[in-house]
């Protein structure tokens, strides 16, 4: 008969796993972060690539809370000078995908940044 105490480990093992597994899919496949951006079109080059993606950004960009982090994305076309875009952000991929947002869509502190009357 095995007892209780035989199966502690096993248990207590299994607990780990699931509990690594789970951190390690939360930071490559959950974990994203929204940063906001103002288009600026002297910040974009041209670049040769075989794939859809003609050009490439490397703006700042701040989060809800106004810390800013300088990010690069690629666009297949040069985007509206002056425009507001929304950027989804993963830690180990970098921007995942963005959208324009309108200048009411932007947290308090990013239009800080820019002094966007609101």
């Amino acid at each position: 008969m095995i007892k209780l105490k035989d199966k502690l480990p096993v248990a207590i093992g299994f607990v780990a796993f699931i509990a690594v597994f789970s951190s390690v899919y939360y930071l490559f496949v959950y974990q994203s972060t929204s940063y906001f951006t103002r288009i600026d079109n002297t910040q974009v080059i041209r670049i040769s690539s075989s794939d859809q993606m003609k050009y490439e950004y490397n703006l700042v960009c701040y989060n809800a809370k106004g810390k800013p982090k300088k990010l690069k994305f690629k666009t297949n076309k040069i985007l509206k000078e002056g425009a507001y875009i929304e950027l989804e952000v993963m830690y180990t991929r970098g921007v995942k995908k963005w959208w324009e947002v309108q200048v009411d869509d932007l947290p308090i502190e990013v239009k800080n940044k820019w002094k966007v009357l609101y």
